[in-house]
């Protein structure tokens, strides 16, 4: 028996880029089953790089607050005397689905006492992260949560990408995961096109939004994940 103690370590940028190399890894072996893989680590790659461009180090930007609709009525205000006026975030549903953008309005409620310019008008839980479409819709929110830096930028994705994106949730991520035997086909050359979607999505994040500080040997990691997968998809 070995008794020989050993931690898995883990960290958000790690976590986030170990599963990239996962998908580019499962996309390089050419088999069928590969796709399933694939589909698995590059939906979750997607997922945590959202959140490590969130997160900026406090806990409570990925922090849910156990509502079904997490940005739905938050108000926010740009600071005392400023010309902007405070706004107040609603969702926009995409098709009808289940992603989402926030789309922010003009409020006339004045500016709260404080030096907080958000106003938290709900506890948030201490052991739940936000959801998968919560920070897919964050990281594409230009005036709250992807401007908390100087030169920052959202991640822009077209309705057909988020629907891309939709399908490889549904049909691969849960529906394989959380599998009643049945016979299903996937098409693996959609799980190739939703994956270059993702791979698109996780690029801008890690190398063009200005919200990630990753150290350069953990960046040159995610340039070669990401070139193996588009090699391979």
């Amino acid at each position: 028996m070995d008794t020989d103690i050993s931690h898995l370590r883990a960290h958000p940028e790690e976590n986030a880029t170990e599963s990239l190399e996962r998908a580019a890894a499962f996309a390089s072996e050419g088999t069928e089953w590969c796709w399933k893989w694939v589909g698995f680590a590059i939906h979750h790659a997607l997922y945590s790089f959202c959140l490590t461009a969130l997160h900026h180090g406090n806990w409570e930007h990925v922090a849910s607050s156990g509502r079904r609709d997490e940005d739905d009525g938050m108000k926010c205000w740009r600071g005392p005397g400023s010309e902007m006026p405070g706004r107040v975030s609603r969702i926009q549903k995409v098709n009808g689905g289940p992603a989402y953008r926030i789309v922010w309005d003009p409020v006339d409620d004045p500016f709260p006492s404080g030096n907080s310019a958000t106003v938290k008008d709900r506890p948030f839980s201490k052991s739940k992260v936000i959801g998968f479409w919560t920070a897919l819709a964050r990281v594409q929110d230009g005036y709250h949560w992807m401007d908390r830096y100087v030169g920052s930028r959202p991640l822009v994705l077209t309705d057909d990408e988020l629907e891309s994106i939709v399908w490889l949730t549904s049909k691969v991520r849960n529906n394989l995961m959380h599998y009643l035997p049945h016979l299903n086909w996937i098409d693996t050359r959609s799980i190739r096109y939703t994956t270059a979607v993702a791979v698109k999505a996780v690029e801008f994040l890690v190398f063009e939004s200005r919200s990630m500080g990753l150290p350069l040997d953990r960046q040159e990691r995610v340039r070669q994940a990401i070139n193996q997968l588009r090699s391979n998809i």
